[in-house]
């Protein structure tokens, strides 16, 4: 399993694209990890996409990542680089555009632990 990029984060990636047994596979925070409690550790839904999600996705991304930036993304050791950001006067770009976030809803094929998450 190998972390591509994160949609939302505090503290740690909540949800975002991972590669799961090869494919691109949308990952988010449990429902039942706790909110509150900073020792425990989160648990993660793996959520299948189709080929159409995907692309619908990498289209997505592709603009934000165009006038925002690609500081969610994380390379092949699941490290992040958080310096590429736009400058802010192209992030209206993204924002105003309209654009809606894309449906990535579909079943969880798995749940795994944020170690097993961020393990190479």
């Amino acid at each position: 399993m190998r972390l591509v990029r994160h949609y939302t984060f505090w503290d740690g990636p909540l949800s975002g694209i991972c590669l799961y047994e090869g494919r691109k596979h949308y990952f988010k925070i449990n429902e039942d990890s706790p909110e509150d409690d900073y020792d425990a550790e989160r648990s993660f839904d793996i959520v299948y996409l189709t080929d159409e999600q995907i692309a619908v996705d990498e289209a997505y991304y592709s603009l934000f990542a165009q006038h925002v930036g690609t500081h969610c993304e994380y390379d092949e050791n699941n490290k992040r680089d958080s310096g590429k950001v736009r400058p802010q006067s192209e992030h209206g770009k993204f924002y105003n555009a309209g654009v809606k976030a894309p449906d990535r809803s579909g079943p969880v094929v798995k749940v795994v632990s944020e170690k097993e998450l961020k393990a190479t």
